[in-house]
Protein backbone atom coordinates (compact mmCIF):
# COMPACT_ATOMS: atom_id res chain seq x y z
CA UNK A 1 0.00 0.00 0.00
CA UNK A 2 2.85 2.41 0.76
CA UNK A 3 4.20 1.98 -2.75
CA UNK A 4 0.78 2.85 -4.19
CA UNK A 5 0.64 6.05 -2.12
CA UNK A 6 4.12 7.04 -3.28
CA UNK A 7 3.08 6.51 -6.89
CA UNK A 8 -0.06 8.62 -6.40
CA UNK A 9 1.79 11.39 -4.54
CA UNK A 10 3.10 13.82 -7.15
CA UNK A 11 4.00 16.61 -4.70
CA UNK A 12 7.60 17.77 -5.02
CA UNK A 13 8.70 19.59 -1.85
CA UNK A 14 12.19 21.07 -1.87
CA UNK A 15 13.78 22.75 1.16
CA UNK A 16 16.25 25.63 1.21
CA UNK A 17 19.64 24.49 -0.15
CA UNK A 18 18.14 21.69 -2.28
CA UNK A 19 17.31 21.27 -5.97
CA UNK A 20 15.76 18.71 -8.32
CA UNK A 21 15.71 18.14 -12.07
CA UNK A 22 12.31 17.50 -13.70
CA UNK A 23 11.79 16.36 -17.31
CA UNK A 24 8.74 17.62 -19.21
CA UNK A 25 8.10 14.54 -21.36
CA UNK A 26 5.89 16.45 -23.83
CA UNK A 27 8.59 19.03 -24.67
CA UNK A 28 11.76 17.11 -23.81
CA UNK A 29 12.96 19.98 -21.61
CA UNK A 30 14.72 19.38 -18.29
CA UNK A 31 13.98 22.09 -15.73
CA UNK A 32 15.55 22.76 -12.36
CA UNK A 33 13.39 23.34 -9.28
CA UNK A 34 15.24 25.21 -6.52
CA UNK A 35 14.13 25.32 -2.89
CA UNK A 36 12.31 26.46 -1.00
CA UNK A 37 9.67 25.25 -3.45
CA UNK A 38 6.54 23.08 -3.57
CA UNK A 39 4.65 21.94 -6.64
CA UNK A 40 2.44 19.11 -7.83
CA UNK A 41 3.97 17.41 -10.85
CA UNK A 42 1.81 16.82 -13.90
CA UNK A 43 1.44 13.30 -15.31
CA UNK A 44 3.89 14.31 -18.07
CA UNK A 45 6.58 15.44 -15.58
CA UNK A 46 9.29 12.93 -14.64
CA UNK A 47 11.90 13.46 -11.89
CA UNK A 48 15.38 12.75 -13.26
CA UNK A 49 19.01 12.58 -12.16
CA UNK A 50 22.08 13.33 -14.24
CA UNK A 51 24.21 10.21 -14.69
CA UNK A 52 27.87 11.17 -15.12
CA UNK A 53 28.67 7.66 -16.39
CA UNK A 54 26.03 7.75 -19.13
CA UNK A 55 26.29 11.55 -19.62
CA UNK A 56 22.49 11.81 -19.74
CA UNK A 57 19.47 12.27 -17.50
CA UNK A 58 17.89 9.07 -16.16
CA UNK A 59 14.45 8.53 -14.58
CA UNK A 60 14.17 8.27 -10.80
CA UNK A 61 11.57 8.65 -8.07
CA UNK A 62 10.70 11.95 -6.38
CA UNK A 63 12.81 11.46 -3.27
CA UNK A 64 15.90 10.38 -5.23
CA UNK A 65 15.65 13.49 -7.44
CA UNK A 66 16.15 15.89 -4.54
CA UNK A 67 19.81 16.87 -4.13
CA UNK A 68 21.77 19.21 -1.86
CA UNK A 69 23.66 22.16 -3.28
CA UNK A 70 27.40 21.91 -2.67
CA UNK A 71 28.44 24.16 0.21
CA UNK A 72 31.83 25.78 0.71
CA UNK A 73 32.33 27.15 4.19
CA UNK A 74 34.16 30.41 4.76
CA UNK A 75 37.82 29.97 3.77
CA UNK A 76 37.09 26.77 1.79
CA UNK A 77 36.54 26.15 -1.90
CA UNK A 78 34.92 23.64 -4.27
CA UNK A 79 36.76 22.10 -7.22
CA UNK A 80 34.59 21.81 -10.34
CA UNK A 81 35.39 19.08 -12.88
Amino acid sequence: ERRGRERDNRDLVIAQGQFAYVLDKTKGIVGVCVGPYKTSLAATDQPVLYSEDKREFVDCDLLAAIRLFPLAKDGSYIVLD
